[in-house]
């Protein structure tokens, strides 16, 4: 799954290139009733947002017991 606060041209083209696992992009806008969130507070309600689509939305996750990798925008994944 990857999680993005914003549609971003480059990080979109690396999430649709992953090809050695089945990918799920999900986008989270970072506004509340119009406004821009304070980011700690954005972060958070992202955080909150994303447990509820992973676990209680998604049909692809929902019966789900295997492991997930949670990615984010502004996460790397290295060999190690």
């Amino acid at each position: 799954v990857v999680s993005m606060d914003a549609v971003d041209p480059d990080m979109l083209a690396i999430a649709r290139a992953i090809d050695f696992v089945p990918v799920r992009i999900l986008f989270h806008p970072g506004r509340a009733d119009g406004r821009r969130v304070q980011s700690v507070l954005a972060i958070k309600a992202h955080w909150a947002w994303l447990q509820d689509m992973l676990w209680t939305r998604l049909p692809e996750t929902r019966a789900y017991h295997g492991h997930i990798a949670l990615l984010e925008e502004d996460h790397v994944v290295t060999p190690d």
